[in-house]
């Protein structure tokens, strides 16, 4: 007990920086599908997915003390950005959505299975969230030649790297026509009481949410 005790309050004292930057991408596609019916008749269609989201002016997650929280907790206590993506009106086909985490920079000592995020969405209508996609940092790749200048002296284990992009998800998000969703992107450390974890205190994470937004083909469609 004394143990754990120990190891929670350390973490609470010591500066673990998370900032997440976002950036939306707000697009509109326009394209032509044509079909032909014999003898050799051809028809076009005009085809339009516009997308806009509030990943722009969402405020981004800063935290200087991060504390391991239990399972039970995550609901409660993860770092957490909220933001809706709306299909226009003006939209007459569907699409599909890629959430993907750029420009990681993050300490050796985090790239661990205690260090996690979890992309949720909450759809048009309900306030009950469902997972997308999770998963933790400790086996995202390095880009090559990626130190990142730390500090003079730093502990090597706290040295700044930095990571390939992570895609929230294999699969893209299917998005239909004028829908409405709101996700929930969460960040935070899970606690093991069975293992010391001094090892992830001072370390630091940055990186930025990045949306795109693309249509379904329109020939799939009439299919």
């Amino acid at each position: 007990m004394i143990e754990k005790q120990n190891k929670s309050q350390y973490v609470k004292v010591t500066i673990l920086v998370v900032a997440l930057i976002v950036l939306a991408f707000s697009s509109t596609y326009a394209y032509f599908a044509s079909t032909i019916n014999e003898p050799s008749i051809t028809s076009a269609t005009s085809a339009t997915f516009e997308v806009e989201s509030t990943l722009d002016i969402t405020s981004a997650i800063h935290n200087k003390r991060m504390v391991l929280i239990e399972s039970s907790e995550i609901e409660e206590k993860a770092d957490s950005l909220e933001f809706t993506v709306t299909s226009k009106p003006t939209s007459n086909v569907d699409g599909q959505l890629t959430i993907t985490l750029r420009d990681i920079q993050i300490s050796k000592n985090l790239k661990s299975k205690y260090f996690n995020w979890v992309l949720l969405k909450k759809e048009q209508g309900s306030e009950t969230l469902t997972e997308v996609a999770k998963g933790t940092f400790e086996s995202v790749t390095e880009k090559s030649g990626s130190s990142v200048t730390s500090p003079e002296g730093t502990d090597p284990e706290k040295t700044l790297v930095a990571l390939e992009d992570i895609k929230l998800g294999t699969d893209p998000i299917p998005f239909k026509q004028k829908e409405e969703t709101t996700f929930v992107f969460r960040l935070y450390l899970l606690n093991d009481p069975d293992v010391n974890q001094i090892s992830l205190t001072e370390g630091s994470f940055s990186g930025r949410l990045y949306l795109e937004a693309v249509p379904v083909s329109a020939l799939k469609q009439a299919d």
